[in-house]
């Protein structure tokens, strides 16, 4: 709090996320400014980028739905759950091929503990051809092309850009039901809350999405047109600059 008293501004990336500091008493409300994260839309073009060669890569046909998450690989962002949820949705598995892709930030080495632990996990559950995992390098908006839903089922406080992204490139998203992620799915208008580390919920909220294809893709359509209004990065660093010349004239 004492901090919070000597600031000009405090920069918050959600509403959620300043009424939480609000509410904490950190910063007066007057100090505080939302500015959203900000994506470059020319590389996040779905009409330029394909995630063909991915699919094929992961084995995934074209009438295949992919199921992905994409982020750091810690026990924090749920990949475990996603298996969990993975292993109740394939009884569906006659009415609906399923791809299940984990994507790894970090390089995927069978040595690191926690990728052993999800690899079990997977042949506890006869998941092996149904669930790949990939290292991320410089190809995001094609992982996000090649995925028909993004997930991200952990306890993050914060969903951050990984949602953003796949809406940037018309894939819903279903995310853990944390701060700020309300705000992204738009009161399910382009995805679905789910609660926070919930195998069985996730498994439901994404069989709602597959029972309902063309809802499916009405929230990616709609949740392009979002992120284009809303999380410009030109728009990010125009607000920012702003905030900056209004605490350089309060010092001068």
């Amino acid at each position: 709090r004492a901090t919070g008293k000597r600031l000009d501004y405090m920069i918050l990336l959600s509403e959620a996320v300043k009424a939480s500091v609000l509410d904490a008493g950190l910063v007066p409300e007057k100090r505080t400014k939302v500015i959203n994260l900000g994506l470059d839309f020319n590389r996040f073009n779905p009409d330029v980028v394909s995630g063909d060669r991915l699919r094929k890569l992961w084995g995934a046909a074209p009438s295949t739905i992919g199921i992905g998450s994409v982020g750091r690989l810690t026990p924090e962002l749920g990949h475990d759950v996603l298996i969990k949820a993975a292993a109740s949705l394939m009884k569906y598995s006659e009415e609906w091929k399923m791809k299940f892709i984990v994507v790894g930030e970090d390089r995927i080495t069978p040595a690191d503990d926690y990728i052993k632990e999800l690899q079990d996990l997977v042949k506890l559950f006869g998941l092996e051809d149904a669930v790949v995992f990939e290292t991320l390098s410089d190809n995001l908006p094609e992982v996000m092309a090649a995925f028909d839903i993004f997930v991200m089922s952990g306890r993050e406080d914060v969903p951050g850009l990984g949602a953003l992204e796949a809406l940037a490139m018309r894939r819903p998203v279903v995310l853990s039901k944390l701060i700020g992620a309300e705000e992204i799915v738009g009161r399910k208008r382009f995805g679905l809350l789910v609660r926070p580390e919930d195998a069985f919920d996730l498994q439901l909220k994404v069989l709602t999405l597959l029972q309902t294809p063309e809802e499916r893709s009405e929230m990616g359509v709609q949740g392009r047109q979002h992120v284009l209004r809303f999380f410009d990065k030109n728009t990010r660093f125009m607000r920012t600059l702003d905030v900056y010349e209004r605490c350089i004239k309060r010092r001068v």
